[in-house]
């Protein structure tokens, strides 16, 4: 059986919750022993110093039941704590036996002057030792468990009319109940029973509400990513207020564009085209990852990642230009996995730049957008564009080629010089390098070119 009890309706992993609460429960039984264990310390040591412990001159029936009771308490607390310790798990059933024993343990310590009153017993519900049956109450709802609690209340209520039952009738010269000493007592209980349940069944209920709070966040946050990627969607959900605009900072950008994409969807499927392209993203997205690069956006087939949002790095620069680099070997792989299945290989354009941006939350009041504002992104797009014309595939700006080579970390793929170029909309011209690696004749295929490719005029080449 169970030991949580009655379970609400929760959404988050049951297994785990199962585990958590054998945990706890166990761990509130043992807090009980311990403290049953202490007091029955702390009660013999009583019954030793005022010399009536069994075997002395001042031992009495009283003494000896509550001496009884007491140690019965301690051996019964040892014998708790090295079964709990062995076994690692309890059950409801334990959990009742261990309040009965409870209930018949109280009885022992404090039946004694039910059978043996001294001058000054004037009954048990006007001693202090009655005070157990309210601590037991209450200590129940320690094991989480509203039915455990409950059942060792009623437990104890039994076992306390069975004793002022006794108590009166054994000694009717002694004692005399009014009602309202027994409406009060009987008051206490019940309020010591409803704290160990309202205690059981509210911490079992509040971490089940917690867990599921923490299960619905994580899903909120999993689904926000999706949408606007895991880095954006951690920023948004951290920060305590959203506000428009943002922080200037250095980054590196990297613009990646499928080229004739928009003519190879004209004869394929809607449903295979976005298939097929979400096994490209996929593919790229793996390297962006790798090299700790955050997806700002995609545009259509085309990708725009960012490198350096959270807090800018040394070396974001050098992360560009490997993820240049792994994306145009994730891409053979890719077109090698798409030539067994017949189908025609993809070509793409990467631009990448450094340089300074505003990163921020960029849009109107009910509608913003997380993302990367500045000539640093523009750059980089026109730098992708120019990929066609220069015919390479990876085109990397002097700027970022110069960062990259002094920033520590990991190595930096081979560059060569590509010339010097003009970009449209742009005033001057360009240093531009690309990968060592990259030979035109082999990556470029014009046959791949858009049509919206525009015109790039090369100053010179080296």
């Amino acid at each position: 059986m169970s030991v949580t009890g009655t379970r609400p309706r929760v959404e988050a992993p049951l297994e785990a919750l199962e585990a958590f609460f054998s945990t706890e429960v166990i761990r509130g039984e043992r807090i009980v022993a311990w403290t049953r264990l202490v007091l029955a310390v702390t009660g013999l040591g009583n019954e030793v110093y005022i010399g009536k412990f069994p075997g002395t001159a001042g031992a009495t029936v009283d003494s000896t039941l509550t001496t009884t009771g007491l140690a019965l308490a301690f051996a019964y607390s040892l014998f708790t704590l090295l079964t709990l310790k062995r076994a690692g798990k309890t059950t409801e059933l334990r959990l009742f036996l261990s309040v009965t024993v409870d209930a018949i343990l109280i009885c022992l310590v404090t039946c004694g002057d039910i059978v043996q009153p001294d001058p000054n017993y004037h009954g048990l519900l006007r001693e202090t030792s009655v005070g157990l049956f309210f601590l037991a109450a209450m200590a129940a709802g320690v094991r989480l468990s509203g039915r455990v609690a409950i059942g060792g209340s009623i437990m104890l209520l039994l076992v306390g009319i069975g004793m002022v039952i006794a108590d009166t009738t054994l000694q009717p010269d002694y004692v005399r109940y009014g009602e309202e000493e027994i409406i009060l007592c009987l008051i206490l209980l019940l309020g010591s029973t409803l704290l160990g349940y309202t205690g059981a069944s509210r911490t079992r209920n509040l971490v089940f509400r917690g867990a599921n709070f923490a299960v619905e966040a994580e899903r909120t946050r999993q689904r926000f990513g999706v949408y606007v990627s895991k880095e954006v969607a951690d920023q948004v959900l951290k920060d305590d207020e959203t506000k428009k605009g943002g922080r200037r900072q250095p980054v590196a950008v990297l613009f990646c564009d499928l080229r004739g994409f928009t003519r190879y969807a004209e004869k394929t499927p809607p449903e295979q085209l976005v298939t097929e392209l979400n096994d490209y993203l996929d593919a790229m997205l793996a390297v962006v990852r790798e090299e700790g690069g955050w997806l700002d956006k995609y545009i259509g087939d085309a990708m725009m990642v960012v490198f350096g949002v959270g807090s800018p790095r040394a070396d974001d620069a050098s992360r560009a230009i490997r993820t240049a680099a792994g994306m145009r070997t994730a891409l053979m792989r890719h077109n090698e996995e798409r030539k067994r299945k017949g189908k025609p290989p993809f070509a793409h354009g990467i631009g990448v730049h450094h340089g300074s941006a505003i990163v921020g939350n960029i849009g109107t009041e009910d509608r913003l957008q997380f993302t990367v504002v500045g000539d640093v992104v523009n750059l980089a797009s026109r730098l992708e564009a120019a990929t066609k014309q220069v015919q390479v595939p990876v085109l990397i700006s002097s700027v970022a080629a110069h960062v990259a080579r002094g920033a520590p970390g990991k190595g930096l793929p081979a560059l060569r010089e590509v010339g010097n170029h003009e970009l449209p909309g742009r005033s001057g011209s360009f240093d531009l390098y690309t990968l060592e690696s990259e030979s035109r004749a082999a990556t470029y295929d014009p046959g791949f070119e858009d049509e919206t490719s525009g015109d790039f005029k090369p100053i010179h080449s080296r």
